[in-house]
C-alpha cells in the first residue's frame, strides 16, 4: 500500500534528508480536545498514541485535502511518498477520510449539546472538576484520576 503525505514545499529539501517520528506530543488541530482526551484514555495500551503518530493518505489528493495547518502565503502543500520501513510501521486505517469527519466528533458534540443547561448551572466548584476534560493534551493517568474523584 502506498502512502502519501502533503508537506510544505518551502520543507521539500528537508523531506529529502527524511524525517523523523517526533518524540514531543502533537495536539489536535482537527478534532475538539474533549474527543481525543476520550480517545486517549479509551485506547488499548498496546496500540500506539495518535498523538505522537506520523499521518499519512492512501492517495495525495487525500493528503492535500485534508493538509490543514496554515501556511505562510508563499507556501503551498506538495504530495509526497512515504518511505518506512516494513518492519517499522503499524498502520491504522480510518474509515473517515480525516479524524474530523470521525462520528465520535459528531456523538460527543451533541451530548455536550443536548446537556449545555445542565452543564452551565453547574456550580463553579463543579464546572473546575470537569473543565480538564476540555483541555488539550490530558494523559491517561490523569483521566484515570478524573474518573475516580469525579
Amino acid at each position: 500500500m502506498e502512502l502519501f503525505r502533503a508537506i510544505p514545499s518551502s520543507q521539500l529539501a528537508a523531506a529529502e534528508k527524511g524525517f523523523r517520528r517526533r518524540s514531543t506530543m502533537r495536539i489536535p488541530n482537527n478534532v475538539p480536545y474533549v474527543v481525543d482526551n476520550l480517545w486517549e484514555s479509551l485506547r488499548p495500551k498496546n496500540m500506539p498514541s495518535r498523538r505522537y503518530a506520523i499521518y499519512a493518505s492512501s492517495t495525495p489528493e487525500i493528503a492535500l485535502q485534508n493538509a490543514s495547518a496554515p501556511l505562510p502565503e508563499d507556501d503551498e502543500y506538495v504530495a509526497c511518498k512515504v518511505v518506512v520501513d516494513a518492519q517499522n510501521i503499524r498502520i491504522a486505517q480510518l474509515q473517515v477520510t480525516d479524524a474530523r469527519y470521525h462520528t465520535d466528533i459528531r456523538l460527543i458534540s451533541k451530548w455536550i449539546s443536548r446537556h449545555g443547561k445542565e452543564l452551565a448551572e453547574l456550580s463553579l466548584d463543579n464546572k473546575q472538576k470537569i473543565a480538564p476534560l476540555f483541555m488539550p493534551g490530558l494523559h491517561r493517568r490523569e483521566m484515570k484520576e478524573l474518573w475516580n474523584a469525579h
